[in-house]
């Protein structure tokens, strides 16, 4: 049998037991109830308290908006670029386009006819034959952005004959005139153009030059022809139906060269000897005006009209290179 002496250390025991148990797992307790709070004020909190509404955006500064649009700017002009670039690329070798920032050369022939009418000659003297003559060359172009200049090296022809008059004489005094004169001519012309196509363009401009005559003058007696215009005499007197004498058609009163009086195939005096026929003659395109013709690439084709003194019509056929 428990005495009561074992009854109550029993007791004691069992509440020392319980009071250690309580001192040790009393701070873990606490701390998760802690927890477990917190946690559930968080959730009411969060499903209650609505959203901060957001900040407006701050407009751009004055530095910050050019760069934007100078960005903008460089990413357009690159974009075309590209796009010219491609363009470029695909173009065929023969293609006839001229890239305005690229320059072109052109060497070729060139060929025409010079016209002096008569009402043109007659601006210095009282009768005068109109004459045509032919003219040969070859031309070289440099162009750049649809301007070009052109460079040409040709003969020119000034031969042919007729009645001459200078202003005031009476027409007994009048010669048939013989010439054989023809010139080396250098000239350049200055062109602009207007592009109709990158086939065909219209030029104008201007041109001028300076060539080199060679060749005679020959100065004859002349009367009226029968049919008009004017014959050369045969000699002093000759032919008989003439009106003849001094002062007649076929006068007597023979002269030598370049002295007044009557001149039978006598050549006339240069510069260089001391007479009027010169040795130097200039070229004018005041203004010229024409059609170019690209079919291809490597070719120019041109036909223009120059005023001068004369017209000149002519024509050149020319390789790109």
């Amino acid at each position: 049998m428990l005495t009561r002496s074992h009854a109550l250390a029993a007791l004691l025991i069992t509440a020392f037991t319980v009071a250690t148990f309580t001192a040790a797992m009393g701070p873990s307790l606490a701390r998760a109830q802690d927890a477990t709070a917190t946690a559930g004020d968080a959730d009411t909190t969060s499903a209650v308290e609505p959203a901060a509404p957001a900040e407006p955006a701050e407009p751009a500064t004055t530095e910050e908006a050019k760069l934007t649009n100078a960005q903008i700017g460089l990413n357009d002009e690159q974009t075309l670029h590209e796009e010219r670039e491609g363009v470029e690329a695909t173009r065929d070798s023969s293609d006839p386009y001229e890239d305005p920032n690229e320059s072109y050369y052109f060497l070729g022939l060139s060929g025409g006819m010079i016209v002096l009418p008569a009402f043109l000659i007659n601006l210095f003297f009282d009768e005068s034959p109109s004459l045509v003559q032919p003219a040969v060359g070859a031309e070289f172009t440099y162009r750049n952005d649809g301007f070009s200049i052109v460079a040409n090296v040709f003969y020119a022809g000034y031969r042919g004959s007729g009645g001459f008059r200078l202003p005031g004489e009476p027409d007994t005094d009048t010669e048939f005139i013989q010439s054989s004169l023809s010139g080396l001519m250098a000239s350049v012309t200055f062109l602009w153009s207007t592009e109709f196509s990158k086939f065909v363009a219209l030029e104008y401009g201007v041109g001028i030059g300076l060539g080199y005559l060679f060749g005679d003058i020959r100065r004859t007696e002349a009367y009226p022809g029968s049919n008009g215009g004017w014959k050369k005499c045969n000699g002093p007197g000759d032919p008989g139906v003439a009106v003849t004498g001094d002062g007649g058609y076929c006068g007597t009163n023979v002269a030598s060269a370049d002295s007044r009086g009557e001149q039978y195939d006598v050549v006339a005096k240069k510069w260089g000897d001391g007479g009027d026929v010169p040795f130097l003659w200039p070229w004018l395109a005041l203004p010229q005006i024409g059609v170019r013709i690209k079919p291809v690439k490597q070719m120019q084709l041109r036909a223009n009209l120059s005023i001068g003194l004369g017209f000149y019509l002519g024509a050149s056929a020319s390789y790109g290179f």
